[in-house]
């Protein structure tokens, strides 16, 4: 389902700058914790394995997982030990994600920074002072002002909950 609502758009254009922790737009240094994390260097990449109480923090952003799998591209003449750029990050197991007023959890998230695309699964809540999106899938995507909220069928439909609303009395101008 695609959520159309005036006041989504801004909903989601200040979500989707949840991206910029794994870009190098970020004024501040980003620092990833965990109990443990291992490199595997291939061929054309790197991939860091983050597990165990696993924390982001960036400026304005705090995000938290029990897991996370970074992949860094290697950049041409650059060597295999180089961290190179992020092409993704995968995190699993109570993700959350807090920027600013805004608060993001699921069961997983899967970041591509290269292509302003967000993706939450698993049951992802999005919450910010003027409303809450729920869904079984929520994609952002970034320069296009839309995002896409997919339910699981009947048992768990696409929602926004917005502010309550002025009531509205259709019938005041109605003369007897």
């Amino acid at each position: 389902m695609l959520c159309l609502i005036k006041d989504l758009e801004t909903f989601c254009m200040k979500t989707i700058s949840l991206i910029c922790f794994a870009t190098s737009l970020c004024a501040q240094e980003t620092l990833i914790t965990s109990d443990h994390v291992e490199m595997v260097t291939e061929p054309t990449q790197n991939v860091f394995h983050f597990t165990g109480n696993v924390k982001v923090s960036g400026t304005d952003l705090r995000a938290e997982g029990d897991s996370m799998t970074v992949y860094s591209a290697h950049k041409e003449g650059q060597s295999s030990a180089g961290i190179g750029s992020i092409d993704k990050i995968f995190a699993k197991g109570s993700v959350l994600i807090v920027q600013t007023e805004r608060e993001a959890r699921a069961g997983s998230a899967e970041i591509y920074p290269t292509e302003g695309r967000l993706v939450l699964m698993d049951s992802p809540e999005v919450k910010e002072k003027d409303g809450i999106v729920r869904g079984e899938k929520i994609v952002f995507v970034k320069g296009e002002h839309r995002a896409i909220v997919e339910g699981a069928g009947p048992t768990q439909r696409a929602t926004v909950l917005l502010p309550n609303m002025a009531h509205v009395d259709i019938d005041a101008d109605k003369k007897d």
